[in-house]
């Protein structure tokens, strides 16, 4: 029976949370219910005097600073009157109006939120009447809402600028044929999007990104508006959901009025649209009433925080009486001398507020299945509205297996939904799914802690399978997770078996030999799960089509890959073992929440049902597991169903006839939520499974080579064991300041603590010298380390770390060395003080030794590897020192020891540094891990070896 996780997303119980850039929004923050967005745009003075005003128009001449008209009228019509949403949604210009304070301050007075500005278009110019462009935000707006509004303000529009990216992408010249690369490529894009943005953003995914735009710590909320030519909703939203757990953020969402060819607009009433705009617009253009619904309250059922539509919930009318006052009933709003009355996408949204405050809560959604691509994926839908091209990765590269599996995977779950935003009927936006709605797709650098929420986890065979993968998946599958992994992937990595011995008998397939004819499924118990290996070029087969180029609308693509029938049918019988309530009819949609649980087997669920047929559809409710004991159909209100634009004017005739038997009936473009209460259950209910932060203070000595940056990029689960990172000195020496300042900005966005290590340019000669024999050397070196401590405060850094050396061979004397490098180190001291940047000495081998030395300092580090080339035992000294730097020397075959700084692991003394790990992790005294790896599996092991009690070890 699979594992059903119940518990809804609270950012405020990641670890993440605190490390953001930008607060993560809470339900709290959004008032614990579900809350609606509104109003895109005000009437200006200056549109007024032009006699162009419209209660859907923005402010556009922000250089002329405008100010807000009709201001309180509006707020009224929309958020009150009307009760269409109390999350106001302005373009950017409104940023610039004068009387914007009183905009602020009419918000704090309703308990209103700003969400949201919309317009910013990098790259161009917002000039004349277009809203779509660069421009800097107002210092004293932003000001004013982050004092005033607080948790209200919900911050500025990465709006669908993944797809902007990919002409970024497409054009970039030379063409890093890496993915890793693509992804440093996309990062440094946004980057300077998200300091125009001051770092705090919601996205408004138009492809799907999303966790790059999660991970970063400036994106307080993900979200996309659906329809448009934008990609399928329960695709999309499975990036999105998988984003949002993964990082600990809440979701919404929106539909949209628009489709390829123009959007809805009801003071065109013809069946002709109007296109002397350059598109189509009308009653009867954009897309159709029915998706709109059904999109609203699937969106509901996914447990998006914030739901709405982006435009046309009125058209404008002249009054008679131009200059009339304020006038509302139950369909209109006059305000001075323009009548806004309700259009039924107005009436939808209305209606679904109403909805859910009855119904505020559908339960948490039921999506048993983790789809894992690998972090560097970059994967897209196989066509899409940003390029003529199809099946293309970060934009430029072209699909390799992985990302055919995920298309096939989809291609089972949502039938055709690559054909969204292709076809004037609407297809693919809303397929029928005959599994339910049941997956997210998470990134290889997820926490176990999330993964374990799932039933079944299928890996891709693109995944980059390192051995903190492997520990965490063996995790799951022990702890009865249901495992499911291409065999691809398990023969590229086989030096796992360095660290796990039994690393093939995990997956069952024995010597791991990859020439396998056919395709073959492996699939195993191991200990309280299981592991299924599927072979055979990661169970594709070709689709008979070709590499077709054709991408046309109102066409189909060609699918080159598929799943063999072998992988398709084990896949099928995988996620029919999901199933826990469904509908007997495959030709609709369907997806599950859980609504209660309770004794004796007895649960409710929510259930969603929609038919995007052209049709009617009969159904009856099904239960795997137990049976179903009541099933109340909640009321959706139904007066918009009977336009003739509910449903798309151009749509294919002759559908055929629906299915015929069941006990329940579902109109053409209508959807329907049920409470359904069933008896017998036996699935496990999984307990919350909430991701840890570090608890020690855990940094990691990098490399002096590769940028910092870098270095977090390429590592994304950085973060889930280190507090920060110790460079070398010489890192810094080669940056010039213009550079530094760059990352720097990046690393404390980050909040990335740094500690910076001299050790290795502090030698006497050719580096630096401290004892003084040589004066103008020893004031030259200080000069040097100042200038690296300078560049150091850009980082934020919190510590320095300096050691003693060598004498001079003649004319000096040991006393006069510790003479030397005492007053050196006290200079050295007062730069660190004046820097804000804590000064540590650390001993050392081959070097001047002094008690006074030590004393000069109030912080000691200790160096477990340079203490053991001493012979000298070091715990003693472990509870008094600020600061524990961890690794082994390094012996030769004669048993003499040299300063190489091993790992911990393999190293021969594991069980005394694990004793020193212990010691200084019990004290919280700060932990630099500093050997050099070779490697992140190197790092994962000593991780792993510490955290044994050091008598395991």
């Amino acid at each position: 029976m699979p594992r059903i996780y119940i518990n809804k997303l609270e950012p405020e119980k990641y670890p993440e949370f605190t490390r953001r850039t930008a607060p993560a929004v809470t339900k709290g923050a959004l008032e614990n219910r579900i809350q609606f967005t509104s109003l895109r745009g005000f009437p200006s003075k200056q549109d007024a005097n032009n006699g162009s005003r419209g209660q859907d128009a923005a402010i556009t001449q922000n250089n002329n600073m405008t100010e807000i008209d009709f201001m309180e009228e509006t707020v009224d019509m929309y958020a009150r009157h009307f009760n269409l949403g109390k999350v106001l949604w302005p373009v950017y210009p409104t940023l610039f109006a004068k009387n914007f304070d009183e905009l602020v301050e009419l918000c704090v007075r309703e308990g209103l939120f700003m969400f949201d500005f919309w317009g910013y278009v990098p790259g161009s110019k917002a000039s004349g009447d277009s809203i779509w462009g660069e421009y800097a935000i107002p210092p004293d707006a932003d000001r004013l809402m982050r004092e005033e509004l607080g948790g209200r303000f919900l911050g500025y529009d990465n709006g669908e600028q993944d797809g902007r990216y990919i002409s970024y992408a497409r054009a970039a010249a030379p063409l890093a044929g890496c993915r890793r690369a693509q992804y440093k490529s996309f990062q440094k894009y946004f980057e300077k999007l998200f300091d125009a943005m001051l770092n705090h953003t919601v996205t408004l995914a138009s492809l799907t990104f999303l966790h790059y735009f999660a991970k970063e710590g400036n994106s307080i909320m993900l979200g996309a508006e659906t329809a448009q030519g934008l990609p399928s909703g329960p695709m999309w939203f499975s990036f999105i959901r998988g984003a949002g757990k993964q990082y600990g953020l809440l979701w919404f969402g929106n539909a949209s009025v628009w489709n390829r060819w123009g959007y809805k607009e009801y003071s065109v009433d013809s069946k002709t649209p109007d296109t002397s705009g350059g598109y189509e617009m009308g009653r009867f253009a954009g897309t159709s009433l029915g998706l709109l619904k059904r999109l609203m309250y699937n969106q509901y059922m996914y447990n998006c925080d914030i739901l709405g539509f982006e435009n046309s919930w009125f058209k404008t009318e002249e009054t008679e009486e131009p200059g009339a006052g304020t006038q509302k009933d139950e369909k209109s709003y006059t305000i001075g001398g323009k009548r806004n009355v309700l259009t039924p996408i107005g009436e939808i949204q209305r209606d679904c507020v109403r909805f859910t405050e009855r119904f505020p809560d559908p339960g948490a959604m039921y999506t048993p299945l983790a789809i894992v691509a690998d972090f560097f994926a970059g994967w897209a839908p196989p066509r899409h509205l940003y390029t003529s091209d199809i099946y293309k990765v970060w934009g430029n590269l072209p699909y390799e297996n992985g990302d055919y599996q995920l298309h096939a995977l989809f291609s089972m779950l949502y039938p055709g939904y690559e054909n969204a935003g292709y076809y004037r009927d609407e297809r693919g936006f809303d397929p029928n799914t005959p599994f339910g709605e049941i997956a997210d797709v998470l990134l290889s650098d997820v926490r176990g802690a999330v993964l374990n929420r799932y039933a079944v986890a299928v890996i891709l065979g693109s995944v980059e399978l390192t051995l903190e993968l492997y520990l965490k998946l063996k995790d799951y599958v022990r702890g009865g997770g249901r495992l499911i992994i291409f065999a691809e992937t398990v023969y590229k990595y086989t030096g796992l078996s360095e660290y796990d011995p039994g690393y093939p008998d995990f997956f069952g397939v024995g010597d791991l030999c990859a020439d396998n004819a056919g395709t073959n499924i492996s699939k195993h118990n191991y200990q309280n799960g299981t592991v299924a290996v599927i072979s055979n070029e990661g169970g594709l087969v070709s689709g008979g089509e070709g590499f077709g180029r054709e991408n046309a609308v109102n066409a189909p693509i060609a699918h080159p890959y598929s799943f063999s029938p072998e992988t398709e049918g084990f896949f099928a019988d995988e996620f029919e073992s999901l199933r826990i309530i469904g509908v007997s009819n495959k030709n609709l949609r369907y997806c599950v929440n859980v609504f209660k649980t309770g004794e004796d087997g007895q649960r409710e669920y929510t259930l969603y049902v929609a038919n995007s047929n052209f049709r009617e559809e009969r159904f009856d409710i099904t239960c795997r597991e137990g049976s179903v004991i009541t099933a109340e159909k909640l009321d959706i209100p139904d007066a918009v169903n009977e336009l003739e634009e509910y449903l798309p004017l151009l749509r294919e005739s002759g559908c055929g006839g629906g299915e015929k038997s069941g006990k329940y009936i579902i109109k053409p473009g209508d959807c329907q939520i049920w409470r359904v209460g069933t008896a017998g259950n036996l699935s496990e209910i999984y307990p919350e499974s909430l991701p840890a932060a570090p608890e020690k203070q855990l940094f990691l000595k990098i490399g002096p080579r590769l940028p910092i940056k870098d270095f977090i990029l390429d590592h994304p689960t950085f973060a889930h064991h280190f507090k920060g990172v110790m460079i070398e000195a010489e890192y810094l020496d080669r940056l010039d300041k213009a550079a530094a300042q760059r990352e720097a900005h990046y690393i404390k966005l980050q909040k990335i603590r740094l500690i910076v290590d001299f050790t290795g340019l502090i030698n006497h000669y050719p580096d630096l010298s401290l004892i003084g024999n040589i004066q103008e050397r020893a004031a030259k070196s200080i000069e040097k380390i100042a200038s690296i401590l300078e560049k150091a405060r850009l980082y934020g850094a919190e510590g320095a770390i300096f050691t003693s050396h060598r004498n001079a061979e003649n004319e000096y004397t040991h006393e006069q060395g510790i003479e030397g490098l005492k007053k050196s180190f006290e200079e050295i001291g007062r730069i660190c003080g004046e820097y804000g940047i804590t000064m540590y000495l650390q001993n050392r081998h081959e070097a001047i030794h002094g008690p006074a030395i030590k004393e000069i300092a109030d912080n000691y580090a200790v160096n477990t590897a340079y203490a053991q080339l001493e012979n000298r035992d070091c715990i003693k000294d472990i509870p008094n020192c600020s600061l524990l730097l961890l690794s082994a020397c390094m012996s030769d075959g004669f048993g003499q020891r040299y300063a190489a700084n091993k790992p911990v692991r393999g190293s021969g003394a594991e069980s005394y540094l694990t004793s020193c790990f212990d010691i200084a992790s019990k004290k919280n005294i700060p932990i630099v891990m500093s050997a050099s790896y070779s490697c992140w599996d190197e790092v994962v092991g000593d991780l792993v070896c510490l955290s044994q009690p050091p008598d395991a070890v």
